[in-house]
């Protein structure tokens, strides 16, 4: 099961919004990501994830809404939340789980091009970026209602590493 602190963040990454210049470079890529990409062992992780998170089929939101954000080249939405979620009494922004068999630096570096503006923080083995920085704030419950991505490492369903990001954005 996964633990509750990976839960949150899964959760909270998903969440944190994007600003407007950032939503506008978006491709619209939930159906650019379907028509892409399809990987047999990202559908089966992503199913395990899912179940792990206690989530059935009938309880997922919309995964066909824009992501108002840069999703990853060769990535699966896992969960989106477009409308957020309540978590610890506190509305969070729109938030959207992904996974990718690509390698944590390389979805980082991906982001670091992306979101110049973000800055940037390691918090454990987890790399996070955030539309603005909470001077003496703590991950990921300061962060609910900020834009962010926060990346770390998957076990995925063949036994080898890939990575999981939630990203928080705005609609």
């Amino acid at each position: 099961m996964i633990s509750k602190m990976i839960y949150i963040s899964l959760f909270f990454i998903l969440s944190i919004g994007v600003n407007s210049s950032f939503a506008n470079n978006n491709l619209n890529n939930v159906q650019q990501l379907k028509n892409n990409y399809n990987s047999e062992i990202l559908e089966l992780t992503k199913e395990r994830l899912l179940g792990q998170m206690g989530v059935r089929s009938s309880m997922e939101e919309d995964t066909e809404a824009s992501l108002n954000f840069p999703a990853y080249p060769n990535s699966l939405i896992v969960i989106n939340k477009p409308f957020g979620m309540n978590y610890d009494d506190t509305l969070t922004l729109p938030l959207a789980t992904l996974i990718t068999e690509d390698s944590v630096n390389d979805v980082a570096t991906f982001y670091e091009s992306k979101l110049k503006y973000y800055e940037m923080f390691q918090n454990g083995d987890e790399i996070v970026f955030v539309d603005k920085f909470v001077e003496g704030g703590k991950w990921p419950q300061d962060y609910y209602r900020i834009p962010s991505i926060s990346i770390h490492v998957q076990k995925l369903a063949n036994g080898k590493n890939g990575t999981i990001f939630t990203a928080t954005y705005q609609n």
